[in-house]
């Protein structure tokens, strides 16, 4: 089997980051690509048969892994992680920042129909894992000490 071929414009590059910077100066990438309903259905056709990819001449073997986010996320299951902590703060950080810019396009889009008071809403719901502003300072006044 031949896996999932598709063309290299629809590949986006969401990031580069170093593998263990203590140890190593390897670079991991992290491609995105939305596949198809078909496309789909090939891969999970080749995660259920384990079907083997790489480059048997060096000995690289991959395999297509199909697991829902929750999966992804290391417990104490007793199974073995499915991804390295590195590749997974990776995608994890790319989640983010889709669900970051599909929030700033809705936002863009209700200032594009000119209603600001709900587009400002909805910024505000969204912005939620931002700090508040400080707090303004206060006079204390300590009591004078007999000396």
């Amino acid at each position: 089997m031949q896996g999932i071929r598709v063309d290299k414009s629809r590949l986006r590059k969401e990031m580069s980051r170093q593998a263990a910077a203590t140890v190593t100066t390897h670079h991991v990438h992290l491609f995105s690509c939305k596949l198809t309903s078909d496309e789909m259905d090939i891969a999970r056709k080749c995660a259920e048969e384990r079907t083997v990819f790489g480059n048997a001449q060096e000995t690289e073997r991959t395999y297509i892994e199909i697991v829902t986010l929750r999966e992804a996320i290391p417990a104490d299951s007793g199974h073995p992680a499915v991804l390295d902590f590195t590749t997974l703060g990776m995608v994890l950080q790319t989640i983010g920042l889709l669900y970051d810019s599909h929030n700033e396009l809705e936002v863009r889009s209700l200032l594009d129909q000119k209603d600001a008071a709900l587009a400002r809403k909805v910024r505000k719901d969204t912005t939620h894992h931002r700090l508040p502003p400080p707090l303004p300072p206060r006079r204390v006044s300590l009591p004078e000490s007999s000396v």
